[in-house]
Order: structure tokens, then sequence, then C-alpha cells
């Protein structure tokens, strides 16, 4: 009888939480760039949700990627965006992976995002 008190006192529908924030592009592919040289795209982090969302860090697992540093910790209104300028910034030839990760207090509070380029020599 108390099982049946406690499942009418449930809701109907135990849904997962929507994502809230969304990232443009959804991997950053910087292509060749030449050793010695940058190339630099804009990641775009929008508040897809219906309440305000406090972004704390957005930070790169390589050196060789650079961040732009927006004023953190900021808060983001529904429907609003904070730009970030990453930068590859190759040191030798070769590949370079790695991730951008953006913490918040949203739903979805960590977002990886992977990001590569390759690094070559000058031509001549």
């Amino acid at each position: 009888m108390l099982a049946m008190a406690l499942a009418t006192m449930l809701p109907l529908c135990l849904c997962a939480a929507a994502t809230e924030l969304t990232l443009k592009p959804r991997d950053l592919q910087f292509g060749k760039v030449v050793v010695g040289h940058t190339r630099t795209i804009l990641l775009v982090v929008t508040n897809d949700g219906k309440s305000s969302v406090r972004i704390s860090s957005v930070t790169s697992s390589s050196s060789k990627f650079k961040i732009s540093k927006p004023k953190l910790p900021d808060v983001l209104a529904a429907g609003k965006s904070l730009a970030v300028h990453v930068t590859f910034e190759p040191t030798a030839a070769g590949w370079i992976g790695g991730h951008v990760t953006v913490l918040s207090n949203a739903s979805d509070r960590r977002l990886t995002l992977p990001l590569g380029g390759i690094g070559r020599s000058e031509e001549h």
C-alpha cells in the first residue's frame, strides 16, 4: 500500500534535462599552418536554455592552442552567447590534437570539443 501511494506521487515522465549550452563549430580543425604562424577560429558558446548559466572556465588541453581570455566567470542569460577565440600556434611540423573544455553550472556542466591542426615546414 505504501509503494502504491509513493508511485502515485512520482511524476509520470522522468525526462533527462535538456542541453543548455551549445558550442559552434562542433570541432575546431585548423588544417595546415606554417610553423611560426597562427590561425584563429571563433568558438561561440550559446545558452539555449531557459535560465541563466554561469561559465566558470574555458581551457585548452594543449599549449599549442591558445584561448582568448574572456572575463570569467561570466553569466549568460538565456539566448545569449560568449565568443572565444582559439588560436593554433604550431612550433614543429606534424599533427597536434587536443580539446577545449567549457565548465559551467548548466545541466551539461562539462562540454568538450575536439581540436587539431598540422604544423608544416615553410615552403621555399
